[in-house]
């Protein structure tokens, strides 16, 4: 399955994860999508300040997937995906 699912909710907020690698960055993939996105009113990823993204890589799927028209409003900000970020 995807390393994270939104599937509902009013607001969600997904911040400074490691999706589809260890700490060390080495690949850790999940088989699907890095964060999914079904659902929900508000789904925001990552934010607007340092350190609060997400580094989305190494996954089989997607980085980051919106699926559907349910998923009313999901910002994505300050994410690293398909890369790994500078330390």
């Amino acid at each position: 399955g995807s390393g994270i699912l939104v599937d509902g909710g009013d607001v969600t907020r997904i911040t400074a994860n490691l999706i589809g690698v260890n700490p060390s960055g080495a690949i850790k993939a999940n088989g699907a999508d890095g964060i999914r996105v079904e659902d929900g009113l508000l789904t925001i990823i990552g934010g607007f300040v340092s350190g609060s993204g997400n580094v989305l890589a190494g996954n089989d799927g997607y980085g980051l997937r919106v699926t559907s028209s349910d998923a009313q409003v999901t910002i994505a900000s300050d994410n690293w995906i398909g890369a790994m970020r500078n330390t």
